[in-house]
C-alpha cells in the first residue's frame, strides 16, 4: 500500500515541502500553530471556531510526521 499521498497532505497543511528535514517540518508547524492558534481570535467569533479544526489538524500532520521520523529516522519522501 503506498501510503505517500497521505503524507504529502499532511506536508501541505504545515506548510512544507515533502523531502524536507525535520528542522524545516518543525518551523513549518510553529509558523502555522502560531498563525492559527485559536488564543489569537475573539472568544465566539466564527475565525476562532476555524482556527480551532486548523489546529487540531496542524497539531496532527505535526504528530504523524514527528512519530515516523522517531521510528525511521527520516521523513517520508526523503
Amino acid at each position: 500500500m503506498n501510503r505517500e499521498p497521505e503524507f504529502s497532505r499532511f506536508y501541505k497543511i504545515l506548510g512544507a515541502e515533502p523531502g524536507c528535514s525535520w528542522r524545516e517540518v518543525r518551523q513549518a508547524y510553529r509558523r502555522q500553530a502560531q498563525s492559527w492558534h485559536p488564543d489569537r481570535f475573539p472568544e465566539s467569533s466564527p475565525e476562532r471556531a476555524e482556527a480551532e479544526k486548523k489546529f487540531v489538524r496542524i497539531n496532527r500532520a505535526y504528530q504523524v510526521l514527528g512519530a515516523y521520523w522517531k521510528q525511521f529516522g527520516e521523513l517520508p519522501g526523503q
